[in-house]
């Protein structure tokens, strides 16, 4: 069999709507000495069947199967099954004119290319119409037979778009350059396109639209940019690694540096809609790569154009955060799931609990479901429940044991079954509208949690003071809405005045921490940490009862101390779960001192009585404790039965959490998050060695850091 002139690779995944098209219009090229290497990238639709369907036809068409690992790897398994004299990349939900690989193939031979393109058109899959993409193709392109870096350095990036399917490639060049795609779930094309247009000595073009791209589909990954916002900035890292490693950099800085511009600025607009991703590649080009680019240094030194150059910026400056929707809403249609489920913890309420009740139970929201956790009460709680649970049949008593506040909402987490939920404490109440407000917002704008606000009232009716945020009604990312509450002094961190996406938190796995006061600390914080889409309903909907007896009203103990100090411990924990960028980062150490600050407020106001009351469940919290709230300069464990071990286990950690602790508190501001990753990881390293591999294993990793110091 002689030698394809062009191997056609088309990566395919769950294509089945538009894969009929896209063969057919391969299968009828012009030029008939072609093969078509179809790459299944793990289809779970009809696509497979499909291509085998065409293979049996026609005997051009081979299949090669993959699990999904994304179109740069299909492409690559592609290239190394192809035999064809040049290679073109397709994709399947594309379609092409016939004369595509004629004319490509015959231009490429004429002018011995090692890159040929051509122009296309995009076609609206809604509309039915076709748009030019006139800039698809540079002017420069053809002012000369064949262009290269050699003759317009400067713009090289700028003469065609980096997709691969209106580009030609020469197998013995991409094959002499070990070109290769990136295993990246977007952006993979990046780094193969660009370093082509680097490194091919003869790139030849045609005037012609020869390629139908197919857009507004959803199931794209163009669509799914959020998923991955660095995608394009680790494509191109790569691409400047190669250019330096091939010389080019100099040569090639400006051009390279204009395209990134472009990039960025491209998606960053891609964003707008998810204001979680856009704040964390905001951060990541202002952080890191916008120099390592070299794209400041080529606006300061005013190589880039002055109003491309500003509309990035002032996208940096200005996160475009979307309005919250609150007019003209409606309630859809009731099914089988309860709209909100709302969890009441239940103990020794028995005076309080039917006004808290009757609040839920005549709510407009009418498709609801009331969780009342019994947290084994002793009075007579019980029987007013059993009482409004046989009236209506929306009531759902959970019974237990009593294990606290933070227990008696995990075990009405775990039986609701609304798509929202809320939690409210049994001797207070909600206004009458508030869920159906609150969940009609929420479901209109997509939200993970809403925010909502309270008046505090006593036993004989009088009002107490408001809480009111007046933070502007955007829909914002978890981190910057915490930042923004915190810096207008408007945040709380109780659970209690939020309405919550049932489904985010149970992706999150989120649940209250047990035995402690204080619990709703880290559950708010952890949810805002993690939230997409976060935005505040300005009402007061919930009513705080203000009561001697209550948690949160019953005086000072050293329960303040160690739950605050639970919280940090926690909140530290966390911010070395994965990495973080520098505003969330910022943000974890925020609310770690924020914690610090009030255990020590706290233990400056109890009793001396109360001090010596203070246990610690495990060494690292008593630890914290002695280091950060009594700030001691030598800190010891209360199980110190091995005695002179743990003291020099412990002297390792003293000294270098002290010297973390002088930097942090010579900082100017809070952008200090990589601090994060540093003092409690060699707390949490050297406790968890201890704790996992013994002692003596522990002196080895420790006589390992003494002789790096040496």
């Amino acid at each position: 069999m002689s030698q394809p002139k062009v191997s056609v690779i088309i990566p395919v995944y769950n294509a089945e709507a538009y894969l009929e098209q896209c063969l057919d219009s391969v299968e009828s090229q012009t030029l008939r000495d072609i093969e078509i290497i179809c790459v299944d990238d793990g289809s779970t639709d009809a696509s497979l069947a499909i291509l085998r369907q065409h293979a049996e036809k026609d005997g051009r068409v081979r299949i090669l199967q993959q699990k999904n690992q994304y179109a740069g790897v299909a492409r690559n398994n592609g290239m190394a099954a192809a035999s064809g004299e040049y290679y073109i990349f397709l994709d399947a939900d594309d379609f092409f004119e016939s004369v595509l690989l004629e004319t490509l193939y015959t231009r490429g031979q004429e002018l011995n290319a090692d890159m040929v393109l051509c122009g296309a058109d995009q076609y609206d899959v809604s509309s039915g119409k076709f748009e030019s993409m006139s800039w698809l193709l540079s002017e420069e392109c053809f002012h000369a037979p064949v262009v290269s870096r050699e003759t317009m350095a400067n713009k090289i990036f700028q003469l065609t778009s980096l997709a691969p399917w209106n580009k030609l490639f020469s197998a013995r060049f991409v094959k002499e350059h070990a070109l290769q795609f990136q295993a990246l779930p977007r952006a993979n094309d990046a780094y193969f396109s660009m370093t082509a247009l680097a490194l091919a000595e003869r790139i030849a073009a045609v005037d012609q639209v020869l390629v139908h791209y197919r857009v507004g589909m959803s199931t794209n990954l163009q669509a799914k940019n959020h998923l991955t916002p660095l995608a394009f900035c680790q494509a191109l890292e790569a691409v400047k690694a190669r250019l330096e490693s091939e010389g080019l950099w100099p040569a090639l800085r400006r051009s390279f540096a204009e395209n990134a511009l472009s990039q960025c600025s491209y998606n960053l607009k891609r964003l707008t809609a998810n204001p979680s991703a856009y704040r964390v590649l905001a951060g990541a080009l202002r952080g890191r790569y916008l120099d390592h680019f070299g794209v400041m240094e080529a606006i300061n030194a005013g190589e880039l154009d002055k109003a491309a150059a500003g509309e990035l910026i002032d996208l940096l400056a200005s996160p475009p955060f979307l309005p919250l929707q609150t007019a003209g809403l409606s309630l859809p249609a009731s099914g089988g799931t309860p709209f909100v489920s709302v969890i009441i913890p239940v103990y020794n309420v028995e005076m309080y609990l039917a006004e808290c009740l009757d609040s839920v139970i005549n709510q407009t929201l009418q498709n609801i479901e009331i969780v009342c956790v019994n947290d084994g009460s002793p009075d007579g709680s019980a029987a007013i429940l059993a009482d409004y649970a046989q009236r209506d049949s929306r009531i759902r008593i959970v019974d237990r044991e009593n294990g606290g506040l933070s227990a008696a909402r995990n075990s009405g987490l775990d039986v609701a079954r609304g798509e929202y939920l809320c939690f409210l404490d049994s001797d207070d109440a909600l206004e009458s509208d508030a869920l159906e407000l609150l969940y009609t917002t929420a479901e209109a704008n997509r939200l993970d949690i809403l925010y909502y606000d309270f008046v505090r009232f006593y036993d004989d009716g009088r009002l107490g003071k408001k809480f009111e945020r007046r933070i502007p009604g955007l829909i914002y990312d978890g981190v910057t809405f915490c930042r923004s509450l915190k810096d207008r002094r408007e945040y709380l961190g109780s659970a209690c005045t939020q309405l919550y996406k049932r489904a985010f938190l149970e992706r999150n796995g989120f649940r209250f921490y047990p035995g402690i006061i204080h619990e709703d600390e880290i559950f708010t914080f952890r949810a805002l940490m993690e939230a997409e889409r976060v935005s505040h309903f300005p009402r007061m909907f919930y009513r705080y009862r203000l009561r001697e007896e209550s948690i949160m009203t019953g005086g000072r103990s050293s329960k303040n101390v160690v739950g605050y100090c639970t919280c940090m411990r926690e909140m530290l924990v966390y911010g070395l779960g994965s990495q973080h960028d520098t505003e969330k980062s910022a943000e974890i150490l925020r609310a770690a001192l924020a914690m610090q600050e009030k255990a020590k407020q706290y233990y400056g106001w109890i009793e001396p009585e109360e001090k010596v009351k203070l246990r610690f469940d495990d060494p690292l919290s008593m630890f914290l404790f002695q280091k950060l709230v009594l700030e001691m300069d030598a800190a010891t464990l209360p199980t110190a039965a091995e005695g002179g071990q743990n003291a020099q286990v412990l002297a390792l950690v003293n000294r270098t959490l002290t010297q973390e602790l002088e930097e942090v508190r010579s900082s100017a501001s809070y952008r200090i998050g990589r601090l994060i990753t540093w003092v409690p990881r060699k707390i949490m390293g050297l406790v968890r060695c201890y704790r996992d591999h013994g002692i003596g294993y522990t002196f080895e990793r420790i006589g390992a850091h003494f002789r790096r110091e040496e």
